[in-house]
């Protein structure tokens, strides 16, 4: 009258003996007959093996699923480092300060041998002919090449607005989209791992043995009952003998 009486019902005729050393199931059903519990075995085989079925396809939608949420994640953050470096870059007017100290510096580093070259030849010039109408164009050549020299040092290494100052900062936005780069490298070695495992079948349902078709009826014990049944019967008239007799003895 009740799910739940079913249900206990159903737990009575259905017994599942699980052996831990072997790893072996064994399910047995009672039945009305042969053909029923027969039935009844191969579809509750059906249905784990359904349930199986479904636990693996779970686990693999899970596993593909969350590697596929950390390639996005991954995905959004190199997209993120990307545009702050590019904004980094546009907003300071440099593409990489350390590439460019290098440039700037090899530009010094000439222009101080062209210093060199010039104040040998104004000391040269002087020692020949003090009143030479070279010395002042050497010496304004010599000062202007001190500027220059003092003006491109000051872009390398200045207090304001150099790219020594602007190195950090650059660094910082270069490491992050570095940092970015391998998380997304490692987000999708992982996504092609999750793919590779959910090819893979992790839980399986095997028959060893088929239900089996009972050929003679095991239950019900028709015999066994017919005695059991007399045998009670027997000892239930005899108490009721015994309290008629003790009844009519205290009667009379």
């Amino acid at each position: 009258d009740s799910f739940e009486a079913f249900h206990r019902y159903y737990r009575k005729q259905v017994s599942i003996d699980y052996d831990t050393a072997s790893s072996i199931t064994t399910l047995k059903v009672r039945a009305f007959t042969a053909d029923t519990s027969k039935q009844v075995n191969d579809l509750l085989l059906k249905m784990g093996e359904r349930l199986v079925n479904n636990l693996n396809d779970r686990s693999r939608q899970d596993l593909i699923k969350t590697a596929e949420q950390e390639v996005q994640t991954a995905e959004e953050k190199i997209k993120t480092a990307a545009t702050a470096l590019a904004a980094y870059r546009n907003t300071q007017t440099v593409f990489d300060p350390d590439k460019q100290s290098a440039l700037q510096l090899q530009g010094v580093a000439k222009l101080q041998e062209e210093l060199l070259t010039t104040q040998a030849q104004l000391e040269q010039v002087r020692r020949v002919s003090p009143n030479n109408p070279q010395v002042a164009s050497l010496n304004s050549r010599v000062e202007n090449l001190r500027k220059s020299i003092a003006t491109e040092t000051a872009k390398v290494a200045g207090a304001n607005g150099s790219l020594t100052s602007k190195s950090a900062a650059f660094e910082r936005f270069a490491l992050d989209k570095i940092f970015a780069e391998k998380q997304l490298a490692a987000a999708l070695t992982s996504l092609e791992t999750a793919k590779s495992e959910a090819l893979r079948k992790q839980l399986y349902l095997e028959r060893l043995v088929q239900p089996n078709l009972p050929d003679k009826a095991v239950e019900p014990r028709r015999l066994r009952s017919v005695l059991m049944v007399i045998a009670l019967g027997l000892v239930a008239w005899g108490v009721v003998s015994l309290l008629v007799a003790s009844i009519k003895e205290h009667t009379d």
